[in-house]
């Protein structure tokens, strides 16, 4: 039996903490299975236009400008993600 290839749908973006970019990414980042983002646009500790589309996001709370964030339509929950990578 033939076996189907499935492609992965991966996004690289930096974003420069800006509002605008983020927006954007919101509606493009659904078509993807995985993203890494640096510079994400944050706001009290949130990442701005990024909290309604669903998947995990995935970056460090602790501080107040996170420089990069994984976001992932599956959820990350049995696998170990090293903090040191935030």
């Amino acid at each position: 039996m033939k076996r189907e290839s499935q492609r992965m749908r991966v996004l690289q973006a930096n974003l420069h903490h800006n509002r605008a970019a983020s927006a954007a990414l919101s509606v493009v980042i659904r078509n993807c299975d995985l993203a890494v983002i640096q510079e994400p646009c944050p706001y009290k500790r949130e990442i701005i236009g990024l909290k309604e589309v669903g998947g995990e996001l995935i970056y460090s709370r602790s501080i107040p400008y996170p420089r990069t964030l994984y976001f992932s339509q599956e959820r990350f929950s049995d696998t170990a993600v090293d903090a040191s990578l935030f």
